[in-house]
């Protein structure tokens, strides 16, 4: 059973975790669990934001601006569209429709929301607007320090991650110990 250290170690790797993940994560019931993060906050040991609907839990040594983007990163539309305006410095709304190949709504409700954190600007030239992200060192590195985490689970669940290929992609055992794993499948098939 999981216990306190436990949990802040989820959620020093897993910034902005959810309750519903950490509790998948540990395997305590609601209640429990409950109690243990009630526990940590009070005692100053994790951040905690609550919103309508949605509790995140933050290690204590990440600062508002840096939790703001991880709580975006961690989604996909919006990590997706994150990643492509730190690629390309100014786009227009219409090539990240293009090159997203998101939905305009989708789009739009994630550019707004965006611009309303601060985190990617809008500024307009000749009439048309156009996106850029001036801060993209906050968001190397909170993407770096979930690429070592994705690295991290990796290593400790390597049998376990080479099961769910071989079930999943329906590779035979040959293949997939003969070949070089290219993990990045795992973020086309949402698997994390």
């Amino acid at each position: 059973m999981a216990n306190s250290a436990d949990i802040v170690d989820i959620i020093e790797t897993n910034p902005g975790i959810k309750f519903s993940e950490i509790m998948r994560e540990t395997g305590l019931k609601n209640g429990v669990l409950s109690y243990q993060l009630r526990k940590l906050e009070e005692s100053g040991s994790v951040k905690t934001e609550r919103t309508p609907g949605t509790t995140r839990y933050y290690p204590l040594g990440m600062n508002d601006e840096e939790s703001v983007v991880v709580k975006y990163l961690r989604q996909n539309t919006f990590r997706s569209i994150i990643i492509l305006l730190c690629e390309n410095p100014l786009l227009s709304f219409r090539n990240i429709v293009e090159l997203s190949k998101f939905s305009s709504s989708s789009v739009s409700n994630t550019l707004s929301k965006l611009v309303s954190e601060g985190i990617v600007n809008m500024e307009f030239e000749k009439r048309k607007k156009l996106y850029r992200i001036d801060n993209k060192n906050i968001i190397k590195k909170m993407i770096n320090g979930c690429n070592d985490t994705l690295h991290d689970v990796i290593s400790k669940h390597d049998s376990t991650i080479k099961s769910i290929l071989l079930i999943v992609l329906g590779l035979s055992q040959k293949f997939l110990f003969d070949q070089p794993i290219d993990y990045a499948m795992f973020d086309k098939l949402s698997l994390f």
